[in-house]
């Protein structure tokens, strides 16, 4: 993992392990298209997130 991303990805994670969030919400927050930050695109490819469907939410 690269020095720049790796403090980002820990902040994601350490975000997204406070609570449940909608991917809607995620995708707001943390998704970028400068291709140096991807953060969520990283965390994903390493297995750090599992996306469920829980019914009735989003």
């Amino acid at each position: 993992m690269s020095d720049t991303i790796a403090p980002l990805i820990l902040d994601f994670l350490e975000w997204i392990a406070a609570r449940p969030r909608p991917y809607s919400e995620v995708m707001e927050v943390w998704r970028t298209s400068c291709p140096r930050l991807t953060v969520w695109e990283d965390a994903n490819e390493r297995g750090y997130i599992a996306r469920r469907h829980v019914e009735g939410r989003e």
